[in-house]
């Protein structure tokens, strides 16, 4: 990859260092510093980004551990800070100092770099904000009263007034834009989306699954307060599970008016492969040892059929891109725990996606192919080869792209819908919601259930071309 030049800037716009990165894989980079006598590479783990300047301090923060020197470790998911007068003098010598260290269950999912240092922190999947100050050689959080038990982002901040703005959101309640300014602390929400149903009628429960290798995983069951365990609740269950991303609560208009305002369920996965709680939680799951985000979504069917949520009858499965993998191998290792499945621009070819476009880069969390034992949670299950045996009972939907996109060529995409239809006796890939719930719309109505996904008057229809 080339080098990419940039500049190290305070708030008030003075120009401290002229530096580059250079991106080494999907997940690592390394930095270099322009000094007077020519480039110094930085001593700094592959897996570290910097991250800004606040107080006369350089941040950075760690995707991975790092023991700095003989008795100086910090946690991966952790943000340190250098003194910049000295960084500056000796880049190589510099002492980091703690700003945030994670726990087990708390990461660290956003941060804004104005005349402060602002944070938003999930615990458990929930968030809170903090604003983080730098005194007397220690730096101190103080909470930022937004409301609890919620979403909580950062959508913009800056720099020159101190002023953030927060994204505060859940399953039921409108998505809501809080101001923040730091220096005064003054907070006050600027507005609320119109709500597109009414979340008295619901709740949101969270809950955990156990994974096949005893870990447990948690989830978010969303349903309408009268539907009764046992009953057989319609329910789709729809989980990620990569690249350090994080399915965090968010108020899903669309899905509360088709689901639960239909006495039907929604489930999302917190899949270890995902960022909720931190790299670790990625890390898990990554490469190697894969099948362990295919092992933890299957463990959620069975959950919620051994907990009678629901039954095999009236579950489905959804996933996009990474989920749609996740979606393709849960169809090949447990057809029978699901009687729906929609796949959305999935990338299933697991031995070429190396030459696939951009989905090269992709190694660093399937592993290489041609190196089997980096690559041995993706290549045992191999969607691809395993649709061509299948006789499936049921057929799954696809939803396509249209054109390339940076990563999933149409024809890639098109395959395996093209070995379904060559290995069972169907016509078009569709799914029936008369096991899952009946058809939300009227015949005549159009609604958009992901990119490119309207609804059809007898149930799901994805359109391949």
């Amino acid at each position: 990859m080339p080098w990419r030049p940039f500049v190290l800037r305070d708030n008030e716009g003075k120009v401290h260092a002229a530096s580059a990165m250079r991106a080494i894989s999907f997940f690592e980079q390394e930095y270099v510093l322009f000094g007077p006598n020519g480039p110094i590479k930085l001593n700094l783990p592959k897996k570290a980004n910097s991250s800004g300047i606040v107080s006369g301090r350089l941040l950075v923060t760690l995707d991975e551990d790092w023991i700095q020197s003989g008795s100086t470790r910090f946690a991966a998911d952790s943000m340190i800070s250098y003194g910049l007068g000295k960084w500056k003098q000796h880049p190589l010598r510099g002492m980091p100092s703690l700003v945030f260290q994670p726990e087990p269950r708390r990461a660290l999912s956003g941060f804004a770099v104005t005349k402060n240092l602002l944070m938003a922190i999930p615990d458990n999947v929930q968030s809170m904000a903090f604003i983080y100050r730098y005194d007397q050689g220690t730096w101190r959080d103080t909470p930022i009263p937004l409301p609890t038990n919620e979403n909580v982002s950062l959508s913009a901040a800056s720099e020159e007034t101190d002023v953030v703005l927060f994204t505060v959101s859940n399953y039921l309640g409108p998505t809501s834009l809080w101001y923040f300014d730091a220096a005064s602390e003054g907070l006050e929400i600027l507005r609320t989306a119109p709500p597109k149903f009414n979340p008295s009628r619901h709740v949101a429960e969270q809950f955990e699954a156990t994974s096949l290798d005893g870990t447990r995983i948690p989830h978010f069951l969303v349903r309408p307060k009268n539907a009764r365990f046992g009953a057989e609740i319609p329910t789709l269950l729809n989980g990620y599970g990569g690249f350090l991303a994080s399915l965090l609560p968010s108020c899903a208009g669309a899905m509360g008016r088709l689901l639960p305002d239909q006495g039907s369920a929604y489930v999302v996965a917190n899949l270890r492969g995902g960022g909720e709680f931190g790299p670790r939680w990625h890390e898990a799951a990554q490469t190697a040892t894969k099948q362990r985000t295919w092992d933890d979504f299957i463990a959620f069917t069975e959950d919620l059929i051994r907990r009678k949520v629901t039954s095999p009858r009236r579950l489905g499965v959804v996933g996009g891109s990474q989920g749609g993998l996740l979606v393709g191998t849960a169809i090949t290792q447990r057809r029978g725990r699901f009687n729906a499945a929609i796949v959305q621009v999935a990338l299933f070819d697991m031995f070429r996606f190396t030459k696939l476009g951009a989905a090269s880069s992709y190694i660093g969390e399937y592993g290489d192919p041609a190196i089997p034992s980096s690559a041995g949670g993706s290549r045992p299950t191999h969607p691809i080869r395993s649709l061509s045996r299948a006789r499936p009972t049921q057929s799954p939907s696809f939803s396509l792209p249209p054109r390339t996109t940076a990563c999933i060529r149409p024809t890639a995409a098109r395959q395996p819908p093209g070995l379904l239809r060559s290995a069972s006796p169907i016509t078009a890939m569709r799914i029936s919601t008369a096991d899952i719930a009946r058809p939300p719309i009227s015949r005549d109505a159009r609604a958009g259930w992901h990119s490119n996904t309207p609804m059809h008057p007898g149930g799901l229809w994805i359109e391949c071309g």
